[in-house]
């Protein structure tokens, strides 16, 4: 089921890690910027070479006020690859996050199919428990029988009683845990615990498995969604690395700025009016060194170690878990072969009885 708060949560995170794809395609873009600021300025300075002359001052001061507004703008035009690994690390990042998606959902079928199971082996139990109940019965009143004819000691009917007694507590306990395990069923599919819910017994027929080892662990290893994830955490690891490493290398872009401004003089002397300007230039960076950078690489190394022991590590667990699966089941199979023949056996006994 995809409504498992796990999945959703696996989802919503798949989806945070597609959104950020577009933020490493933003450095191919250009960037721009507008400010603008005002201002208010008082001055006061010697005027040289100083002059004797009649009601003229030998000091300039002036009170001004003004505003300017700018633009500037950032042309991308190679970074040597930086920006593509970054793109890069970031698809396999949504990639390995949608792999989480689907290992979120396979667990919760998973845990609705073994509580679905288990609720089926519930009512088998029952079943079998009531027959075990009614045989008891008919050993009691046997008992009971050779009894009152003194052909068997009183111990025999207490031995018979207690047997029923114990059957009928096996009886109770069998039909609690399985009102338990229906309610963890519900839970398991999104249904209210109290809800009746109609178990169809399965056909074996239906779900052909091989109880092959070999064969089991490589189906296991082809579709098991942990293996798909972890073999996509370790291309993300090596992308990361990839996007680690372009950091040192250089970026070439264009800038480009214009600005606009304009000065009033309150009072005294001084420059007014309106003024423009306008740059445009080529900037060409290369960190030569950068500690910062180094060290993400080494973490980006040692991340990378870490998702190829991480995919070793799931490769083994389900293989291993699909070789115990296969073994169950051939083992099952054959104690279900040994049952049916026991059966059979002992009908051929009560028919000649």
């Amino acid at each position: 089921r995809n409504d498992a708060p796990a999945v959703l949560s696996a989802m919503a995170r798949a989806r945070a890690a597609e959104a950020q794809i577009d933020g490493a395609r933003g450095a191919w873009y250009p960037t721009v910027s507008v400010s603008s600021s005002p201002s208010f300025g008082f001055s006061d300075r010697p005027f040289l070479p100083r002059t004797s002359l009649p009601g003229v001052s030998d000091r300039l001061q002036n009170v001004s006020t003004g505003i300017d507004g700018t633009v500037q703008a950032r042309f991308p035009i190679y970074d040597f690859g930086r920006t593509a690994a970054n793109v890069e690390s970031a698809r396999r990042g949504y990639t390995a996050s949608q792999e989480d998606a689907r290992v979120q959902a396979f667990q919760a079928m998973s845990t609705a199919a073994v509580q679905y199971l288990t609720a089926l082996n519930d009512r088998e139990a029952i079943t079998s428990v009531r027959v075990t109940v009614t045989q008891r019965e008919a050993q009691l009143r046997i008992a009971e029988g050779l009894v009152e004819r003194g052909a068997r000691p009183p111990i025999e009917r207490t031995r018979a009683q207690v047997n029923l007694d114990a059957a009928r507590l096996d009886l109770v306990s069998a039909e609690a845990r399985e009102l338990v395990d229906r309610a963890n069923l519900a839970a398991a599919v999104g249904l209210d615990p109290t809800e009746e819910i109609d178990l169809a017994p399965v056909d074996e027929a239906e779900m052909p498995v091989d109880d092959d080892p070999t064969r089991a662990a490589n189906a296991a290893v082809a579709a098991r969604p942990e293996f798909a994830a972890a073999r996509a955490r370790l291309l993300q690891s090596e992308s990361q690395l990839e996007a680690a490493r372009a950091q040192r290398r250089p970026t070439l872009s264009a800038t480009a700025s214009g600005s606009v401004s304009y000065a009033a003089v309150l009072t005294g002397n001084g420059l007014a009016g309106i003024s423009e300007s306008v740059n445009a230039g080529l900037n060409f960076s290369w960190p030569v060194f950068d500690a910062t950078a180094r060290a993400n690489i080494v973490t980006a190394e040692r991340n990378l170690e870490a998702a190829r022991a991480a995919l070793d590590a799931q490769s083994m667990q389900v293989r291993a878990a699909a070789v115990q699966a296969a073994l169950s089941l051939r083992t099952s199979r054959a104690a279900l072969a040994q049952a049916e023949r026991l059966a059979a056996g002992a009908a051929a006994n009560l028919e000649q009885a």
